[in-house]
């Protein structure tokens, strides 16, 4: 496995300097491939794949329905390959969604071929953002790390710093190592890069960091850079499809995982949006064939890049990862503000620790904070109310915010 795993990765190392024709050639064959295999093998696509007719053209990827999470939770055991009967248990990968979206998770089953693939997938991200195996890594993780093969030679080695340690807990955790690299989620390294004094902060000053799981917005990475005076970059990935997305050191920009999926972001009609713009994104994965998940819409939001690759690479690009639905909230208008904006006003309150703004189905806003300063909560209501408009009703309370059991602190959400 661990040789297989190699080959993928010097493989797609390769891949990600093809040209775009390349790539989208790659996509195409590995499309018509998924599909021949689904229409025989997998009982929830035989029934929606039939009245279709054959793909010709990553054009034709139109023609196939976006499917939702609910709709595969719905279909049951009919979403699996019937190959996944001649597989033991220990031949199996498996991993569950958190199900933040929809409060329902279902089990992702791979093989070794597919989670080879796609963890090679994953260590590119690592390695194209400057990530050195030889020294251990911050691990901040929702369950104990199983020990790898590779680490017994010193090879990409990881400290775990559990989500449910308070939070300066996990500050002396990251002072006490000094470790070389940083893999977070966004939200709670942003909590600490707020309260960290200077002097434990001039403590942790890793290579780089990696940020992943959540939003992050430019005001975040900002903040966090300016705090421990390293570069952040922000990787994006579902339990589903391992790593779609990371930041490169040289466009600035995300990169698109295009030889392990499609990705589209689409306008509310299911046409592709144009360059700047923000639009649904729906994934095809063209690796899993125990699990086909084809035009399966995340619940996400993103913006494509106006800009070219500078770095050579064949993959598209993303602007930014916007959120999911409910990270969006609604202003006075019944518009959608997206996180960012809600984020950027409260980032410069001088003393606010922490804060988590929550919408509730009536529209009025309960913001949870901490701070030991007088005069911030008056703060916090006017600049949403600056933000949402002055009928919108704002309830700052004095609370340490909801973090959830796999370690998310979702800084604005929509209930």
């Amino acid at each position: 496995m661990f040789l297989l795993k190699t080959i993928y990765m010097r493989r797609v190392m390769k891949s990600q300097f093809w040209s775009q024709e390349q790539v989208r050639k790659f996509q195409l064959e590995s499309l018509q491939g998924l599909l021949d295999h689904a229409r025989r093998s997998v009982p929830f696509y035989t029934k929606k794949l039939a009245s279709i007719g054959p793909v010709e053209s990553l054009a034709d990827l139109r023609k196939l329905p976006i499917i939702s999470r609910e709709e595969y939770l719905n279909a049951g055991t009919d979403i699996y390959s019937r190959d996944l009967k001649y597989y033991k248990k220990d031949d199996l990968r498996e991993r569950g969604t958190s199900g933040s979206l929809t409060g329902a998770s279902f089990r992702i089953k791979y093989d070794d071929r597919a989670w080879d693939y796609l963890e090679a997938i994953y260590a590119r991200s690592f390695f194209n953002q400057g990530y050195n195996p030889l020294f251990k890594m911050a691990y901040y993780w929702h369950e104990p790390l199983k020990p790898k093969f590779h680490n017994a030679f010193g090879l990409f080695r990881r400290h775990y710093i559990p989500c449910t340690l308070p939070i300066k807990r996990q500050m002396l955790e990251l002072t006490s190592h000094r470790f070389k690299f940083i893999h977070y989620f966004s939200s709670p390294l942003y909590y600490i890069s707020r309260i960290i004094s200077k002097r434990d902060a001039a403590k942790i000053r890793p290579k780089a960091i990696f940020t992943h799981a959540e939003i992050l917005s430019q005001t975040m990475k900002q903040r966090i850079e300016r705090t421990f005076q390293t570069k952040v970059y922000d990787q994006y990935g579902t339990t589903e499809f391992v790593r779609m997305a990371w930041t490169c050191p040289i466009c600035g920009e995300y990169h698109v995982d295009d030889d392990s999926i499609i990705l589209e972001v689409l306008d509310s009609q299911g046409d592709p949006v144009k360059p700047g713009e923000v639009g649904r994104v729906v994934v095809t994965g063209l690796v899993n064939y125990l699990l086909p998940l084809i035009r399966y819409e995340m619940g996400d939001y993103a913006i494509v890049s106006k800009e070219k690759p500078k770095c050579r690479r064949g993959l598209q690009l993303l602007t930014e990862i916007v959120g999911r639905d409910k990270d969006y909230i609604l202003n006075e208008k019944k518009e959608l503000v997206p996180p960012r904006a809600v984020i950027d006003v409260l980032d410069p309150i001088s003393g606010l620790d922490i804060f988590q703004v929550i919408q509730q189905e009536s529209g009025d806003i309960d913001v949870l904070f901490k701070s030991s300063m007088h005069g911030v909560k008056n703060e916090i209501v006017a600049r949403l109310k600056g933000l949402l408009g002055e009928s919108v009703k704002v309830n700052p309370k004095r609370q340490e915010p909801k973090i959830s059991s796999r370690g998310k602190l979702r800084l604005v959400y929509r209930t």
